[in-house]
């Protein structure tokens, strides 16, 4: 008879405990995307691929092979770089050895035909955020020249 009563209360508990655990109907636990109509998508423009990634123009080339001379020569290194007529003074990284150096981007300027800029993305050390060598190039008779270079944070 112990059995029989201890088998009748088990079942009891299991049916309680069901009961307890299952949600009513209008509190069911189906989200709203399950069982909403589908809405469609807004039809979007489609973004153009850029056809060539930025190291792979010559400006991007030009503005990576300036960035190593600026991180990593002297005044003397960056001065045959510049145009004849550079208006601001030489300036020289005098930073940590930079990481994560990436050129970001390189493009012609609207304007000036012959006229490019770049921006060169990189860490000052152990820096936790970018900073970038922003620079414009001009292509003239003798080449590729800078004609501005700087920091910007």
């Amino acid at each position: 008879m112990r059995n029989f009563t201890a088998v009748l209360l088990s079942l009891a508990l299991l049916l309680c405990l069901a009961a307890c655990g299952s949600l009513p109907p209008e509190e069911s636990q189906e989200t709203p995307a399950a069982t909403a109509e589908p809405t469609p998508e807004p039809t979007l423009e489609p973004t153009p691929e850029p056809t060539t990634a930025p190291g792979d123009t010559e400006a991007g080339k030009i503005a990576l092979e300036f960035a190593d001379v600026y991180f990593y020569g002297g005044a003397e290194d960056i001065e045959p770089w510049l145009v004849d007529d550079y208006q601001w003074g030489v300036d020289i990284y005098d930073s940590e050895a930079p990481t994560d150096i990436l050129l970001q981007y390189v493009f012609p300027s609207e304007d000036e035909e012959n006229l490019w800029s770049a921006s060169i993305r990189f860490r000052m050390g152990n820096e936790d955020s970018f900073t970038y060598l922003v620079l414009d190039l001009v292509q003239g008779d003798e080449g590729w020249k800078v004609s501005f270079y700087g920091l910007d944070k």
